[in-house]
């Protein structure tokens, strides 16, 4: 039987697509097991996020964080761009997250200025204008942070609506004052913080972040706020020209 000439076999052009389809399965089931077990503190993110959008000089021709829109962190690069209360943020920031406090402090910037938030729960013995041993520890660890930079400090003492009435706090309002003004004190006397840059002030009920509505919400409104103000906003009582 007479065979004709063998044809060369044909190559299939599929090969590589095969290969190609195969290591992409790879790398996504991969990153599905990395995702599995990472687990992201979203809150902290955007939090971290939201307190630099106020910070001009922080993300390049003024960009703002907005829901829903991919926004880089900042890179070191961009963080010697800042301004120093942004740098004065990252560092507190840092402290606040080694602190065994830290769920009870928090530290963001707003148009007012940097504000450091401590909940009255872990700053004072109730119905008490004395600061704790473990706040006296924190704000004596933040200080040369605070010595670092020219701003005025305002220190700003608020309480929730349930009254008080004793002999040393006849209501709210001298509760308030006197725990803002232990604060000015120990910055001043423990901490070497220049007097003439800070000031205190006490709101008493008047200026809630929450509703009074429950013992949670009433928590949150038992705080003292340190506040670095912007530079071109005055101590309180001083006047230009003075």
């Amino acid at each position: 039987m007479l065979l004709g000439p063998k044809r060369p076999l044909q190559e299939s052009g599929a090969g590589w697509q095969i290969t190609y389809s195969s290591f992409i399965l790879i790398v996504l089931t991969f990153f599905i097991m990395v995702c599995t077990f990472v687990s992201f503190e979203e809150s902290k993110v955007s939090r971290f996020v939201r307190s630099f959008s106020q910070v001009m000089s922080i993300f390049p021709s003024g960009v703002k964080f907005e829901a829903g829109r991919e926004v880089l962190l900042p890179s070191p690069d961009m963080v010697k761009k800042a301004d120093p209360l942004s740098i004065a943020m990252l560092d507190i920031e840092k402290l606040r997250e080694k602190s065994k406090m830290a769920g009870e402090m928090e530290v963001f910037m707003e148009k007012r200025g940097l504000v450091l938030r401590l909940q009255s729960s872990v700053a004072f013995a109730l119905g008490s204008a004395e600061l704790t041993k473990q706040m006296k520890v924190f704000i004596k660890d933040i200080c040369p942070i605070l010595d670092a930079v020219p701003n005025p400090i305002r220190v700003e003492g608020h309480t929730d609506n349930l009254p008080i009435h004793t002999e040393e706090f006849p209501s709210n309002w001298e509760l308030s004052t006197m725990r803002a003004v232990s604060v000015l004190r120990f910055l001043t006397q423990e901490c070497g913080i220049d007097p003439k840059r800070v000031s205190a002030a006490g709101y008493g009920e008047y200026r809630p972040i929450a509703p009074n509505s429950d013992e949670e919400n009433r928590q949150r409104n038992r705080r003292v706020e340190l506040v670095l103000l912007p530079m071109e906003t005055p101590v309180e009582g001083e006047r230009a020209g003075e």
